[in-house]
């Protein structure tokens, strides 16, 4: 049978396929180099916002890597969370390290969906934020009347109440970054241990749905 065979063709067609797995294996560098080029890009604004921001990192235990990181980031009550490669661990050095039954280290169970809606509200409250110069208006009208929301074992958060029953308060009073409800009492739902003070009021202690007083 060996002398019907056609060599050169045989060779060629060899060479053919040798050329298009080296194509293939090529193309597939290419993607894993971009791929770890957006992921090290993200990884730098995840270290960005970590630096103004309440923040921790963990050991990711749902990776069978190791090296890998959580990082845990709060803006206002909202958890979001990033995990990061190995390769990208130098950017994150600097965040503290979360330690064991530390609740702020545990995922709250949100989704990726739910982690991109919660920075577009922060976003857009942001934005609503500088538009109607919250802190400035709450001084200048007596309409407006502004409270402070008392958080167990975190800073406070200044708000405001405007005529209408619409509220907005500053999770992160130098970004701008806030929450906003059509009540008062619909935002403090997303506050359950907060304790809420009146401008010119005296907080009362452990109350989270106390109203303006009428003068």
């Amino acid at each position: 049978m060996a002398q019907y065979l056609d060599h050169p063709r045989i060779a060629q067609k060899l060479l053919d396929q040798q050329g298009q797995i080296n194509d293939l294996t090529a193309a597939v560098a290419r993607a894993e180099e971009e791929r770890d080029g957006a992921y090290r890009e993200r990884a730098h604004l995840v270290a960005w916002l970590a630096s103004a921001y309440e923040s921790l990192r963990v050991p990711a235990p749902d990776t069978d890597e190791p090296g890998w990181q959580i990082i845990y980031l709060y803006a206002g009550p909202w958890q979001m969370s990033w995990h990061i490669a190995p390769r990208d661990a130098d950017l994150v050095k600097d965040i503290p390290t979360g330690i064991d039954g530390d609740p702020r280290a545990q995922w709250d169970g949100h989704t990726t969906d739910q982690k991109y809606r919660r920075i577009r509200n922060h976003t857009r409250i942001g934005w609503i934020t500088r538009f109607l110069g919250v802190q400035r208006k709450a001084k200048a009208s007596a309409s407006v009347r502004g409270f402070h929301l008392h958080q167990r074992g975190r800073s406070s958060l200044p708000g405001a109440l405007f005529p209408s029953g619409y509220c907005i308060v500053l999770d992160d009073a130098l970004y701008g970054f806030g929450s906003a409800a059509a009540t008062i009492e619909h935002l403090l739902l997303n506050y359950p241990d907060a304790s809420l003070e009146w401008a010119g009021d005296r907080m009362q202690a452990g109350t989270t749905n106390d109203q303006p007083k009428e003068h």
